[in-house]
């Protein structure tokens, strides 16, 4: 397992995560079981990129330690992993806040 691994399934989950929020916002309306089904799914892409992301800090906290300084590639990448976390995250929960509303 690599950082870059992690960081395509980060990516990969949180736009899922996405996509399922911004569907459920335009159909639950007109069909709140939809609606709440694809709610559900977003909130366990959302689930599952933080499980990614947790095992990229983990991972990259390990390599960190045992060479007391990680490697800059791997730096370089755990934060963009991070930025991308936390931005598309935040815009998600605002999303499913909407959704509740």
């Amino acid at each position: 397992m690599n950082q870059t691994y992690l960081k395509e399934h980060v990516k990969e989950e949180l736009s899922g995560a996405k996509d399922y929020i911004m569907r459920a916002i335009e159909i639950k309306a007109m069909d709140p079981n939809w609606g709440k089904m694809l709610y559900k799914m977003s909130s366990e892409e959302l689930d599952h990129a933080t499980n990614f992301y947790n095992i990229a800090v983990e991972y990259y906290n390990k390599v960190s330690s045992a060479y007391k300084e990680p490697p800059e590639y791997m730096e370089e990448c755990m934060d963009e992993i991070t930025e991308m976390y936390m931005e598309c995250s935040s815009t998600i929960k605002k999303m499913h806040e909407m959704y509740n509303r």
